[in-house]
């Protein structure tokens, strides 16, 4: 049976969604403004490859979220998925992607964005399976500011759904995406398809000769 996988930021939604998240989580820790000479020292840090998307990524987190209880910000994560699905999608992957479901697919939600909210889209959105990068949670129900497990993230969002799927061919696979860090899932899956693709952005993917494209708006 086909399985068909999705992308979150920039595949289903019109913009990314994990800063725009964490900026509403702000009503919550206001403190966090003051972290943001360090989290813009850390942009440059990332852009001149001292540190990686892991690590970006866990300072944003640990500077907005450290400490805050999950039940304080699930009113701002209800909210934000709302939003989200008023007017925050493509509406041509919304089209594809309930045509998909209504023919009884199986529709996995692929993310690199944080769990806490991507789960509740992708529930939202009815999809078969959701898999994301997980916050860490302890045992107060507050969050740590640390990554658990691995960022779903390149080599590694494709080994978590390798053993997810207990396949290792990729055949009858369709992921859909339009990140280029998404390169090992290009190229595993039967079926890859790169969403309002870039030659600017995504000229790795070149000399892909499988690859589909869609441009949706």
């Amino acid at each position: 049976m086909p399985i068909y996988i999705f992308d979150l930021d920039l595949t289903l939604t019109k913009k990314d969604t994990y800063v725009p998240f964490l900026l509403q989580c702000l009503k919550k820790k206001k403190r966090a403004v003051f972290y943001f000479p360090f989290l813009i020292f850390s942009v440059f840090q990332f852009i001149f490859k001292k540190i990686d998307n892991s690590e970006l990524k866990q300072r944003f987190l640990s500077a907005f979220l450290s400490g805050v209880s999950l039940n304080e910000i699930q009113p701002i994560i209800d909210s934000f998925s709302q939003k989200i699905l008023m007017d925050g999608l493509f509406v041509d992957a919304i089209k594809e992607l309930e045509m998909l479901l209504k023919n009884g697919n199986t529709v996995i939600l692929a993310s690199a964005s944080l769990d806490i909210y991507v789960n509740k889209i992708g529930r939202l959105l009815n999809f078969s399976k959701i898999i994301s990068t997980r916050v860490e949670i302890d045992s107060h129900n507050k969050i740590t500011g640390k990554i658990s497990g691995v960022n779903l993230r390149g080599v590694k969002k494709l080994q978590i759904i390798k053993n997810y799927l207990r396949e290792t061919s990729g055949k009858n696979i369709t992921f859909y995406s339009d990140s280029i860090s998404d390169l090992p899932l290009f190229e595993w899956v039967e079926y890859p398809i790169i969403i309002n693709y870039n030659t600017k952005y995504h000229y790795k993917l070149k000399d892909l000769k499988k690859l589909d494209f869609r441009y949706w708006s």
